[in-house]
Order: C-alpha cells, then sequence, then structure tokens
C-alpha cells in the first residue's frame, strides 16, 4: 500500500538515480546507523553483556526474517562471539 502519487514515486527515483553509487552507499549506511540507534535505544541497557544486547538488536532488526533454528543458531553465534 503507499499513498504517494505516482509522479513523486518517479520523481524520487529519478533523483535517487542521479546520484553516484557511492552516494546512495553512504545514504543507505547513515540510514541503516540511524535505525540502528533508535532500536538500541528502544531496548534500553538492561542487558547482562555485550553479546545479550547484541542478540536482542539482531532479532528485533532480523528475526523474522529467519525460521527458528536458524534464528537460534545465529543467537548462540553471537553471544559465542561477545560482538
Amino acid at each position: 500500500m503507499t499513498d504517494t502519487p505516482p509522479h513523486v514515486t518517479e520523481r524520487y527515483r529519478r533523483l535517487l538515480m542521479e546520484k553516484s553509487g557511492a552516494e546512495r552507499l553512504r545514504m543507505t549506511c547513515a540510514m541503516f546507523d540511524s535505525a540502528r540507534r533508535m532500536v538500541l535505544a528502544g531496548l534500553g541497557d538492561a542487558f547482562p553483556s555485550v553479546g545479550e544486547r547484541n542478540v536482542a538488536l539482531f532479532l528485533r532488526l532480523y528475526g523474522t526474517e529467519f525460521d527458528v533454528p536458524t534464528r537460534e543458531r545465529i543467537a548462540a553465534r553471537i553471544r559465542k562471539d561477545g560482538r
């Protein structure tokens, strides 16, 4: 569903495509960094370790993208690495 008129969508796409690949990559990274900061702020700081905080971050950002066994395997690896 979108409430954006087609001519606006096309103009936005045209303006975006006028940027270089490096500029678009920088924009994407900046947007992800902002989203990550917002998610971390929403999670709070009541985690026993950085690894547990990162598991919560992973689950919030990507938890629905994986089946349960894969999600658990990734979470275990994050805990093990402590990142």
